[in-house]
């Protein structure tokens, strides 16, 4: 079982049978707004800020990513433009210290033909609270075929 899974399946099931508490979804949907606009401008310093030492990323194809190999990814080019992006359809469940995100992404792109396309995916994110403030410690996205 790779170590990402088994970290997120220990934090789950330390959050077993626990009630989630009222979240800011607010709050977080602003927060995954920002984070989405990041990525897509290659702000690699935000995803610096956001994420924990020991955040782990895993992909559309499976692949994993520590916190440096992550922001190494969004500060570079990429092929394609993007023309719009939002997140929506979120779900937000906090829990003692810990908060899970669910969503969803959708981003127009265009190639250097002007070729248009459409990408959805839909993501998962694990937010711990440290020094006051939240903090990226895993997150997942997989494609909406």
């Amino acid at each position: 079982m790779p170590r990402y899974t088994q970290a997120l399946l220990a934090a789950l099931l330390t959050l077993q049978g626990k009630a989630p508490a009222p979240a800011g979804d607010g709050a977080f949907l602003d927060l995954e707004r920002r984070l989405l606009a990041a990525e897509v401008h290659g702000d690699a310093g935000f995803f610096r800020r956001l994420e924990l030492c020991g955040f782990r990323f895993v992909g559309w194809h499976g692949e994993e990513m520590t916190k440096s190999q992550d922001v190494a990814a969004v500060a570079a080019a990429r092929p394609d433009m993007v023309e719009s992006f939002r997140v929506d359809d979120l779900v937000v469940r906090a829990y003692d210290g810990a908060t899970l995100v669910w969503g969803r992404t959708t981003l127009l792109l265009a190639n250097g033909r002007g070729e248009r396309r459409m990408s959805q995916g839909r993501f998962t994110h694990v937010y711990i609270r440290r020094d006051g403030r939240w903090r990226l410690a895993a997150a997942h996205s997989s494609p909406i075929d």
